[in-house]
């Protein structure tokens, strides 16, 4: 198999695999990767060996893989997107991972905004049939329900587990908000002037929410007859009925959750009849989740990889056949309680207040600030400009080539 693998293949290995390390460092390694991402020759990693040229825009390849890992969001990661163009949405050859799923291996939430902010796709999948928020919530399923060996392997090596607990619950509930809204600018635009998380990740957003308030609040003082100056409520009338509010969501939201487990699993078919739908009529796959204790489809969704892999009697083509077949349950499951609690929660949410204007600074506007002063604060006041993002994909065979036989 090396033998096939030509020098300049080997060079563009080696060039993205450095850069990629470069990148996995943040600032420290900055420099160096602009540096590097300049060249248009290299070696092999042997400075002895020949310099061969490297092919047009071949930096636009350089993995976010490190960048990603490491939670580099104000340095390198935004380098190799808004000024290489790295594509966002980029698949890991080994595993099917985009870099939105990596950043959620690793519980970057703000590493997840950044990239949904420019063009990464909420819904997409990986080879083992998850999209991001449900890759999210199976890993706090194990954060938060992990046994004392895991707890000790965390201690014994200092990560802090509440903070990655707590942390991990804001990506879900992230993930699961963009999902319910259907996408990233559909979920953070009504957050713009209010998220820390989208102020980060898509600052413009804010911009523009800010100059259209201003916009509309120079309108109304235009134009008196329309401006509807109502009084605000004392602050406890107010947080009482917020705090209704949210317990009549808190309470909607698990009920929804158990009444789509229930019925999911109601319309499942026999597990016999299950299997030899997809193709796994064969008496060693019933046995090998009798062995794991699986009597019913439902039973299956408890399964984990790690204990389908430990399976004796199939092959590794059949195991993974076995594990296809229990993602596939599981995310069935999980696109039916989304969308369940979904509803639930549109239901129970109270509609926006009416928007407010103070009776004194529309007064104040309408008097000493006429049209021109008012163009120019929505002008530089709130400049934030959205990024350009290449979107193209990388097509370059030998630059493809070499992505796939790198050690990622």
């Amino acid at each position: 198999m090396a033998s096939t693998i030509t020098y300049e293949v080997r060079v563009l290995r080696h060039v993205l695999e450095s850069c990629d390390w470069l990148a996995s460092r943040g600032r420290d390694g900055l420099a160096k990767l602009k540096e590097m991402a300049r060249e248009t020759k290299w070696h092999d990693g042997d400075a002895r060996h020949e310099r061969v040229a490297l092919p047009e825009n071949w930096s636009r390849a350089i993995p976010l893989h490190g960048a990603v890992m490491n939670g580099h969001y104000q340095s390198t990661l935004p380098y190799l997107v808004e000024t290489l163009g790295a594509p966002v949405g980029g698949v890991c050859p080994r595993d099917g991972n985009t870099p939105c799923h990596t950043a959620v291996v690793w519980g970057h939430l703000h590493v997840v905004a950044y990239l949904l902010a420019r063009g990464a796709r909420h819904d997409a999948k990986n080879d083992h049939g998850f999209d991001l928020a449900a890759l999210a919530r199976r890993r706090q399923e194990r954060l938060e329900r992990g046994s004392d060996i895991d707890r000790a392997y965390y201690t014994r090596n200092g990560v802090p587990l509440q903070a990655l607990i707590e942390e991990g619950a804001r990506l879900t509930r992230l993930l699961e908000g963009v999902a319910r809204a259907g996408g990233w600018d559909a979920w953070a635009r009504p957050r713009a002037t209010r998220s820390k998380v989208v102020a980060v990740a898509a600052p413009w957003l804010r911009a523009n929410g800010l100059r259209r308030d201003l916009a509309a609040l120079r309108a109304n003082c235009k134009g008196m007859e329309k401006l509807e100056v109502v009084p605000e409520k004392p602050r406890r009338r107010r947080r009482e009925r917020r705090d209704k509010v949210d317990k009549r969501m808190a309470l909607a939201g698990p009920a929804a959750v158990a009444a789509a487990r229930a019925a999911v699993a109601a319309a499942d078919p026999s597990l016999p009849d299950a299997l030899f739908k997809a193709d796994l009529g064969g008496e060693q796959f019933a046995r090998a989740l009798r062995w794991l204790g699986a009597a019913t489809v439902d039973d299956a969704r408890d399964l984990d990889r790690t204990e389908v892999a430990r399976v004796d009697g199939l092959t590794s083509a059949e195991r993974r056949k076995l594990w296809l077949f229990v993602a596939g349950a599981i995310s069935k499951r999980d696109d039916a309680v989304a969308a369940a609690e979904r509803a639930a929660l549109e239901d129970a949410a109270e509609p926006p207040p009416p928007v407010r204007v103070d009776a004194k600074v529309a007064l104040a506007l309408l008097e000493a600030m006429p049209e021109g002063p008012v163009s120019v604060i929505a002008r530089f006041a709130y400049a934030a400009r959205v990024p350009v993002i290449d979107t193209r994909p990388v097509t370059d065979d030998a630059v493809l080539a070499a992505v796939r036989i790198m050690k990622m």
